[in-house]
Parts: C-alpha cells; structure tokens; sequence
C-alpha cells in the first residue's frame, strides 16, 4: 500500500489518499531550485492536461523553503493542477513519508491505493 497522506493543497482542497481510491495518482516531488525538476515539468505539464477529467490525479509536492518563491512559479508556469508546497525540503512529512531523497521524483499508485511505481528522473527522459 502506499503511506497514508492527508494535506491541504494550494487553492485550499484537502487530498488524502483515503479521499483518492478509485483514482489513480501522480505524486510528483520537485522544487524551484531544481534544474532536472525544471525540465521535466513540460512532461508534467502534459499529463496533468491530457488526463483532466478522467479518473487520474497529478498531485505535485514542492519542497522549496520560499512559498512565494514557490507559488510566483506555480502561477506563471500555469501548474493548474493541485499544488501541495512548504513541505519543508527533503526533512518534510511528504517527503519523509515517500523517503525521497532526489528529485524530481515521481510515484504512481494505482486506484486501490497501491504503489505501483516510483521514479527518480525526469519520466519523458526514460528508455
């Protein structure tokens, strides 16, 4: 199963993993800082429009100290999807709970709530 999770995203919405059965969920680990994250965010990006409305969440987690950093960046790159930041860098609950260690850092856990797949990487770059 993947770790339990309750959080409060940026436009306010509260996501748990219990609330996102029968969905299957994206979490995506990145910060501002970070180049690779940078890259990766057109393939991001991409999915969160092309999957929108279907039974599919990105669910992205910023682990910058600066929130206003943070959201400038989300609003001028139009990541109109649900934005989870101050998590308080690689120490923070989300990240301490998926023990991510790099970024960008991704996990896919499928509509039963089990972890399928994690990836360090930008995912559009894999062979």
């Amino acid at each position: 199963m993947a770790p339990a999770f309750s959080i409060t995203t940026l436009d306010g919405q509260r996501v748990s993993l219990d609330e996102l059965k029968g969905k299957v969920v994206l979490i995506d680990f990145w910060a501002t800082w970070c180049e690779p994250c940078r890259a990766a965010l057109p393939h991001i990006w991409e999915i969160a429009r092309k999957f929108q409305g279907q039974p599919l969440l990105v669910l992205s987690v910023n682990l910058d100290d600066d929130e206003q950093k943070w959201k400038d960046f989300v609003t001028n790159n139009e990541m109109t999807w649900p934005q989870y930041g101050g998590d308080g860098g690689f120490r923070g609950p989300m990240a301490t709970l998926f023990g991510v260690r790099a970024i960008p850092q991704t996990f896919t856990i499928d509509a039963d709530g089990i972890l399928q797949d994690q990836h360090i990487g930008d995912r559009s770059k894999a062979s």
